[in-house]
């Protein structure tokens, strides 16, 4: 009986245990991995039109708060090629993809996320102005 009694406990902490480290990996997902300071060009790729265009300085910062601040939830292997807009961050170095593709959903390193709508559609506000 009390054999059981401890199988039960080590089962019930575990189960919490992975729980945590789930909800911690899916909460400790950054959107961008090029700190602001190192960042030397952000363009903007039109998914309809294919249209690339250059962001000019002085608006790197609106949107990097805007992409950096997002909170990503729900992760699924992308399964289709179509989007909307994509925004390249670029440092001397390397260049980051995140791809608009609704008001709710982002495609990052391969994976839809789920985002917060309002957010979403505030980033692609910002796109639209500046493709004007």
């Amino acid at each position: 009986m009390k054999r059981r009694g401890l199988l039960i406990s080590f089962i019930v902490i575990c189960v919490i245990v992975l729980g945590i480290i789930f909800y911690l990996q899916m909460a400790q997902t950054d959107v961008l991995h090029i700190s602001r300071e190192d960042v030397t060009r952000i363009y903007i790729v039109d998914g309809n039109t294919g249209n690339v265009t250059d962001v000019e300085e002085k608006y790197f910062d609106k949107i990097y708060e805007a992409l950096d601040n997002l909170k990503l939830s729900n992760k699924m292997k992308v399964d289709s090629t179509g989007w909307n807009k994509k925004v390249v961050i670029c440092n001397d170095t390397n260049e980051e993809e995140l791809v608009i593709n609704t008001s709710t959903k982002i495609i990052l390193s391969g994976y839809y996320y789920d985002i917060d709508s309002e957010r979403g559609e505030k980033i692609l506000n910002i796109i639209n102005r500046l493709l004007q």
